[in-house]
């Protein structure tokens, strides 16, 4: 998401969207996360820079539907 999370349209124009296709599930650990908590994304250009650590490195991002 990054730069396009900024974006104060996208965000509303995103959040409306799920907000439509969610309204009637249910309320699950996997919904609350979506809607409430941070977003954990790979960390790819810390990964390449970082030859020495092993795995998958991970940031977390904030969450433009919140």
């Amino acid at each position: 998401m990054g730069a396009a999370a900024q974006s104060p349209r996208l965000t509303t124009a995103l959040r409306e969207a799920l907000a439509a296709v969610v309204g009637d599930l249910p309320t699950t650990p996997d919904l609350v996360a979506l809607r409430e908590e941070p977003l954990p994304v790979k960390a790819l250009t810390l990964m390449r820079m970082s030859p020495r650590t092993a795995g998958d490195m991970w940031a977390q991002l904030p969450n433009p539907l919140c």
